[in-house]
């Protein structure tokens, strides 16, 4: 099994090549973008042939979805049910559960009340019944490190322990490019 993942700020629409020829490239059984910023007339024009594209149920909700998901076709993946108005994605196979999302750092309406984060918790609690792995990608917009001390790290280091979960992606999960004032270009890395 393999899985991509990757944050698309402005938009799937202006990467769109750019993603094609990653995934083309590593053929991923899922490939989760988040910032994706989708909307219903997207959808045709961000296909890929051999993956069905599936949306957040905030499209319906909202008129987009910040979290999409490509799917290699016949794959042995079958997409469940997540509530509504959130940015998450789930997927389960026989062994496993695997959930995308995007946590932004505002709701659709320009608000973050401190439960949003809590909603997701208590979204991908609900599948956490033991009897499968729970696999989670995505960007909560959190550093749970760095973070460990104010409120939202500190929930979510929490909760992790509390359902058995271990943080296996422990190197570089941010690397950009950046042009620099003299024309050069330098490679940023952040580890969290």
């Amino acid at each position: 099994m393999s899985i991509l993942s990757w944050n698309c700020a402005n938009g799937l629409g202006n990467k769109l090549d750019s993603v094609k020829i990653v995934i083309q490239k590593h053929v991923p059984d899922l490939a989760f973008i988040q910032e994706s910023e989708i909307t219903d007339a997207q959808i045709g024009p961000c296909s890929i042939p051999g993956y069905e594209l599936f949306c957040a149920n905030t499209l319906e909700t909202f008129g987009k979805a910040r979290i999409v998901c490509y799917c290699k076709k016949n794959s042995f993946f079958r997409k469940i049910k997540t509530p509504d108005g959130i940015d998450l994605i789930g997927f389960e196979c026989p062994d496993v559960i695997i959930f995308g999302l995007y946590r932004g750092f505002r709701i659709y309406d320009n608000t973050l009340p401190a439960d949003y984060l809590i909603r997701y918790l208590d979204a991908i609690k609900h599948f956490n019944s033991g009897a499968k792995e729970i696999v989670i990608i995505g960007d909560f917009n959190i550093d749970p490190i760095r973070d460990e001390n104010k409120w939202h790290g500190k929930i979510l280091n929490e909760w992790a322990l509390e359902n058995g979960l271990v943080q296996h992606v422990r190197g570089v999960t941010r690397k950009r490019t950046i042009l620099k004032a003299n024309g050069q270009y330098q490679l940023q890395t952040y580890c969290c």
